[in-house]
């Protein structure tokens, strides 16, 4: 039986390899920048601070990072998180699609349909990390008060939880495409 479903447009190989290689060497950066924000009051750096979820936290992150000059290198990175932020959601929702595509190809319908649910997990995870930036720029610019840093850890959870399920995802059917072999049309 024909599937009605339409294929979604695939995204073209060259702007996915770019959307890739950006989102690879803005996150190098981003780490590099997070280093020196790794001290013992925020062990993980700006991860720490996305999941402080309270003012008391958040302002003991802050004045960590203000005790050695490091206010303005986090205002920085957290400025660069917002491109990053749109960088890997097209870079992880692309990649879905390219994969999805590929498996259906194959044969893997079931498996391959899973790619447009997978690319709007990358998309969602996308604008969660663009309102938990607003909310910590709050924090840090302002001052850690209610609701700012609970809104960050609300949205620093969901985030993170998307982008490893649609990761997992575009990992596993490309591994299940290069080495499954080629399902018979049913």
């Amino acid at each position: 039986m024909k599937s009605n479903r339409r294929e979604p447009p695939a995204p073209r190989g060259g702007m996915l390899f770019l959307a890739i290689a950006l989102t690879v060497a803005l996150m190098v950066i981003l780490v590099v920048l997070d280093g020196p924000l790794r001290n013992d009051v925020a062990g993980s750096g700006t991860i720490t601070f996305e999941l402080a979820g309270s003012p008391e936290r958040a302002a003991e992150i802050v004045t960590s990072w203000e005790a050695t000059g490091d206010k303005t290198r986090a205002a920085f990175a957290l400025g660069l998180d917002f491109l990053y932020a749109l960088l890997y959601a097209f870079a992880i929702a692309g990649a879905c699609l390219a994969i999805g595509r590929r498996l259906r190809k194959r044969g893997w319908r079931r498996l391959g349909a899973l790619d447009v649910p997978l690319a709007w997990f990358a998309i969602a995870a996308g604008l969660l990390d663009w309102t938990e930036n607003a909310a910590l720029a709050v924090v840090l610019i302002d001052r850690p008060a209610s609701p700012w840093p609970e809104i960050a850890l609300a949205c620093a959870t969901p985030k993170f939880v998307l982008i490893a399920v649609a990761i997992l995802y575009v990992l596993a059917a490309g591994v299940a495409s290069l080495v499954g072999k080629t399902r018979a049309k049913a």
